[in-house]
């Protein structure tokens, strides 16, 4: 389990230096002022900046249950494959969902990965109970 938790981790330090890059890309092509960063307020910001701040946000959303049950299944020593090869998955719809959120940004397809992945995570919690009850 701790490669897969290792895996969103690194998907979440890929996704912010995107969001990093694009911030600085917009800033320094003039499509928005680096004065918005302040307050996250002013004029709409460009929408690759939009896309990739809210894909940043939301690695800190749902994938919150994804970790809370990983930390607890490395600490009681759980071994069940299913398990992990959910997590894997999960970890893979996420980087799917990612993709599709910065890229080409359809949203039901967007909305096919997170709901793919919710069922992943479902899973891990009922894996959980199951071997640990």
């Amino acid at each position: 389990m701790l490669y897969p938790l290792f895996a969103m981790t690194l998907l979440i330090f890929v996704i912010m230096l995107i969001t990093v890059r694009t911030r600085f890309a917009a800033v320094k092509s003039g499509a928005m002022s680096g004065s918005y960063f302040k307050t996250m307020s002013g004029s709409e910001p460009p929408a690759a900046v939009a896309k990739t701040s809210r894909q940043f946000s939301n690695l800190f959303e749902t994938p919150t249950l994804f970790y809370a049950a990983g930390v607890i299944y490395l600490a009681l020593d759980l071994q069940l494959a299913l398990t992990v090869t959910l997590a894997w998955l999960y970890v893979a719809l996420r980087l799917v969902h990612a993709v599709i959120h910065i890229g080409y940004n359809n949203v039901m397809h967007r909305l096919m990965a997170f709901a793919a992945s919710l069922l992943c995570v479902g899973g891990i919690w009922v894996c959980l109970l199951v071997e640990a009850g």
